[in-house]
């Protein structure tokens, strides 16, 4: 009888056993699955971010490229600006001088003297600015 009722106890214990290791199964189970969600979450989470990172890098690339250009554009406006005054001077520099015409032409085609003194210090600030430039 003795053995009978360790026998009974004995499987009574391997019941409660198999009940625990099954519920601690399905924990662990819920566990993961659970874990594996936020984990899945957390990729996708992760992958928007990249995407939106990029799409701002592309953004920023761009902004950079334009700025790029525009400063381009004002040193090239910078340097045409600088080179008008130049290129005024030496016209008015290749301009024939009214001296060397017969004195008939002289007479006909005179210039005020004020229009001529007007020229030269035009000429001359044209020609101190280049020279600082």
């Amino acid at each position: 009888m003795y053995q009978e009722e360790l026998a009974k106890q004995w499987s009574s214990h391997e019941l409660t056993w198999n009940q625990q290791i099954e519920t601690r199964d399905k924990l662990i189970e819920q566990f993961l699955n659970q874990r594996q969600t936020e984990i899945q979450d957390k990729l996708i989470e992760l992958k928007q971010q990249i995407d939106d990172s990029v799409l701002q890098q592309q953004t920023l690339i761009q902004e950079m490229e334009q700025a790029r250009k525009y400063q381009l554009i004002e040193k090239q406006k910078q340097i045409n600006d600088r080179q008008q005054p130049k290129q005024v001077f030496q016209q008015n520099i290749s301009q024939p001088i009214i001296e060397d015409q017969p004195i008939e032409q002289k007479q006909t085609t005179t210039i005020p003297e004020k229009t001529v003194e007007s020229k030269v210090k035009f000429i001359l600030i044209i020609y101190f600015l280049c020279r600082n430039a």
